[in-house]
């Protein structure tokens, strides 16, 4: 206090100082109460991943990265029911070891594209992966991959979690409950705010392809037009592209990678196309000795997917655990290859 009297001129900023810390403090509290509420639902933790916070790796720990869209993050189920929790249950009961431990990473999140692998990557590296999950292509159709950026990718967008590491969910809830108020319910919300997101895509294709036009008596194309064959040659070669280099990249570290071709929803899609071409780039890894590429794409038939897919394309939890069980043998086989010295009940 006496300080205070000697110093008068500092009272205030000391109060402005006192005055932001419990700002701070106090949302922070409430950031972490919110974490805690949803993470048992649709959330992730405060990490910005679902399910459990990990701390350090054991050292008879494997550690397995999903990475994928809203599928794979197991939107409309709770983060016990996603594929990467189903198959971390099937996976342990498989290794006969009991001081070995297998833990399936969720850093899955809706929307998310090949895009954003990379920084997805580089932002866990710290959780020290021992192979990588990509069950991808739905999100990566030729609009997303031409003109999707780095920085639209979910985490990229919280400053929070670029700088720091933890991503917090308060702008959620508020965007949520927001979502609610102007459409009526959140699925609402979402669903026209990704339409939002296309229709931004689709004027930056429309604005090159007018750019690309011949001069008249030619006629633009319309807003609505189909896109042509040469940005499908050329989206499938960008996501060709950013598989390839990921994949060399986790390889030259020692980490094994699963490629998993997701359902196929029709025959006439472009992740139809999309998937027969990765499988051409996947012919030059026949010397990769801990790599597998698993092709899910015709594991349900069209009335299976009607029964396990509850809007046409994410599961229920009985369609992940199909997955999940689909995946056992390559995981398995994974593991065995990184970790010769384990058991495992094949």
């Amino acid at each position: 206090m006496n300080f205070l009297h000697r110093h008068p001129r500092l009272v205030g900023p000391i109060l402005i100082a006192l005055s932001i810390t419990m700002t701070g403090l106090g949302l922070l509290a409430l950031d972490l109460y919110y974490h805690h509420k949803h993470s048992k639902s649709a959330g992730t933790n405060y990490r910005g991943y679902r399910g459990e916070v990990l701390g350090k790796k054991g050292p008879n720990e494997f550690r397995i990265f999903v990475l994928g869209g809203s599928t794979a993050f197991g939107y409309g189920v709770g983060p016990y029911d996603s594929i990467p929790a189903h198959l971390e249950r099937i996976v342990q009961s498989r290794i006969s070891n009991e001081d070995k431990t297998v833990r399936v990473i969720n850093l899955a999140y809706n929307n998310e594209s090949a895009v954003c692998f990379a920084d997805t990557l580089k932002y866990y590296d710290y959780l020290e992966p021992d192979a990588v999950i990509f069950y991808s292509g739905y999100n990566d159709n030729p609009t997303m991959t031409l003109y999707r950026k780095a920085k639209d990718c979910f985490r990229n967008q919280s400053w929070t979690f670029r700088t720091a590491g933890y991503l917090p969910i308060l702008p959620l809830v508020a965007k949520e409950r927001y979502y609610i108020l102007r459409y009526g319910s959140v699925g609402d919300g979402y669903r026209e705010a990704h339409a939002r997101q296309k229709r931004g895509y689709m004027r930056a294709w429309y604005k090159r392809a007018v750019k690309a036009m011949p001069p008249p008596p030619f006629e633009p194309l319309g807003m609505k037009s189909a896109i042509d064959y040469g940005d499908q040659v050329q989206a499938l070669d960008k996501y060709l592209g950013v598989i390839n280099r990921t994949t060399n990249d986790l390889y030259g570290r020692g980490v094994g990678v699963i490629y998993v071709t997701q359902p196929y929803l029709s025959r006439d899609s472009y992740h139809f196309l999309q998937q027969k071409n990765i499988r051409h780039l996947f012919q030059s890894y026949s010397g990769y000795k801990h790599f597998q590429y698993v092709n899910l794409g015709d594991i349900f038939t069209q009335g299976k997917l009607k029964e396990y897919a509850y809007d046409g394309m994410h599961l229920t939890k009985e369609g992940n655990e199909a997955i999940a069980y689909a995946l056992l043998e390559p995981t398995l086989w994974m593991i065995k290859t990184l970790r010769p010295d384990w058991n495992i009940i094949f």
